[in-house]
């Protein structure tokens, strides 16, 4: 199926990595206090996993797992490296949260189990 170069071009506007946001140079300066660049980068943050969770999760968990991911980024923010890339070190977070999310999910699960209630245990 051929698509127009309009077409590409909105297409190629959605994608995840698309823009000029310099994801970098804004992570280091809110490493070094600049609370506008921090805020900005949060906000770019959150654009980008919705995005990244948008094909991933049901739109009902949609904004937990965002919550989520942000909180992890501002609380592990110390551990990027400046030297390498923001955008996969964004992705592994996003993962690990989708991750977690299924893990805890799966853990709820088994404890409401009626052969686990039966033992009483909880």
């Amino acid at each position: 199926m051929e698509i127009s170069q309009e077409q590409a071009m909105a297409r190629k506007q959605s994608w995840p990595l698309a823009g000029t946001f310099a994801w970098e140079s804004a992570m280091a300066a809110s490493l070094c206090g600049d609370t506008l660049a921090y805020r900005t980068l949060l906000q770019e943050s959150a654009r980008w996993l919705r995005r990244y969770y948008g094909v991933r999760l049901a739109p009902s968990a949609l904004d937990d797992a965002v919550r989520d991911a942000l909180l992890v980024l501002h609380t592990r923010r110390h551990t990027f490296d400046s030297s390498r890339a923001f955008l996969p070190w964004l992705a592994a977070i996003a993962r690990y949260t989708i991750e977690r999310n299924a893990n805890q999910a799966r853990v709820a699960r088994d404890i409401t189990s009626p052969f686990i209630r039966s033992l009483h245990i909880y």
